[in-house]
């Protein structure tokens, strides 16, 4: 008769204890999700604006600026304010003139689009008229 290979009892307990072990590890733990927070809690206003065009004295104008093609980058005294179809609103005086502190002139730079084409740039001086619409036509090429 064959003799049957019994592990003695603490070698048993000790691999239950292992398997039981191993259970608890893989099966993880859950915790609960937090609850939710109300929107509110995450979102602070902006605070109120300090300067406020209503309250301007100095008048400003608005510029309509267009291109062919549309979508086109739109700079002011080298500083990026659109892109066009777009309205820019500049600063001027009662006559609808140019008068922006010490800048001697007023530089209108559109920047060609990836497809092609040349920068062009549009100078007004300082007094010189405010205009109420300027056009770009990306489509000129100039050498």
């Amino acid at each position: 008769m064959k003799k049957q290979h019994t592990l003695p009892t603490s070698s048993r307990d000790l691999w239950k204890a292992g398997a039981l072990l191993l259970t608890l590890l893989t099966a993880g733990c859950t915790t609960p999700e937090p609850p939710a927070l109300p929107p509110e809690v995450f979102y602070t206003p902006p605070p109120a604006p300090k300067y406020d065009p209503a309250n301007d004295p100095q008048p400003h104008y608005t510029i309509l600026v267009e291109s062919n093609p549309p979508g086109v980058r739109i700079e002011l005294n080298d500083a990026f304010v659109g892109i066009t179809p777009c309205r820019i609103r500049v600063p001027g005086d009662a006559g609808r003139k140019f008068t922006y502190g010490q800048m001697p002139d007023h530089v209108f730079k559109a920047l060609p689009p990836p497809s092609g084409g040349s920068t062009q740039i549009k100078d007004f001086p300082k007094g010189g008229e405010i205009p109420e619409r300027l056009f770009f036509d990306m489509r000129l090429v100039y050498r």
